[in-house]
């Protein structure tokens, strides 16, 4: 990973290890908000894979008592049933949230109706009829129920998507980077605080050179190169 350009300061170390901190803990929050909606999303399927096969039972038997219907009415009994019915289905939805997600509720009124408001006489009505209007209620109440389910869980595994690929971008990409960052200044402080040993090191062993070269051991003048001493230049 190749390391940004960072001016190696304390200050920026500081800053840094802030950044690190931070992201360690939106990582670990992360982490634990998307096993929470995994565990949801699996509850969740069950549901929706039992919701499926009602659903799929209850669109039967409506087909099967629907072409028998057809087939000993006629489909103008069938035309005149829809065109009868007075009350119609109303859909609402909310809201409900769960770790920042917020899942849809659906919920169906003027579905189930009693036999006063079915919109046709009881009197020369087969009794095969009330049985399709009420295998039609119960499907409707049904594609109701799973659809709510599908949306959830459609929603949730978009939003698991989308939180595992930000914990892989905090665990493989933002702290690694900041880690090294941080290193690279660690590197850098301590290379100019060696530098800076070394310097006052020589600095001193400098001045000590110069002060035994003024005052040397034992009061003796300490002789020129040239075989003179400094008493004979004064």
């Amino acid at each position: 990973m190749r390391t940004r350009t960072v001016t190696p300061t304390r200050h920026n170390l500081h800053v840094i290890e802030d950044r690190i901190e931070l992201a360690e803990r939106g990582h670990h929050v992360l982490e634990r908000k998307r096993d929470g909606l995994v565990l949801e999303f699996v509850d969740l399927l069950d549901e929706y894979q039992d919701a499926q096969r009602e659903l799929r039972t209850r669109f039967e038997r409506a087909q099967s008592l629907f072409d028998r219907i057809r087939a000993t009415e006629g489909e103008v009994v069938i035309d005149g049933l829809v065109r009868a019915r007075s009350v119609h289905p109303e859909i609402t939805t909310s809201r409900k949230p769960f770790l920042g997600v917020a899942l849809p509720q659906f919920e169906a009124t003027g579905v189930r109706t009693d036999l006063a408001h079915h919109g046709y006489g009881l009197l020369g009505t087969s009794p095969v009829v009330d049985e399709l209007v009420d295998a039609y209620e119960a499907l409707v109440e049904q594609l109701v129920a799973f659809a709510e389910l599908e949306t959830a869980a459609l929603l949730l595994v978009d939003v698991i998507e989308t939180t595992q690929r930000r914990v892989r971008a905090l665990e493989h990409a933002v702290i690694p980077r900041l880690r090294q960052d941080a290193n690279h200044i660690r590197r850098r402080l301590d290379e100019r605080a060696q530098e800076e040993r070394v310097r006052q090191k020589w600095f001193k062993e400098k001045q000590e050179r110069r002060r035994i070269h003024a005052d040397p051991p034992g009061g003796r003048v300490r002789p020129h190169r040239n075989g003179r001493s400094d008493e004979d230049e004064r």
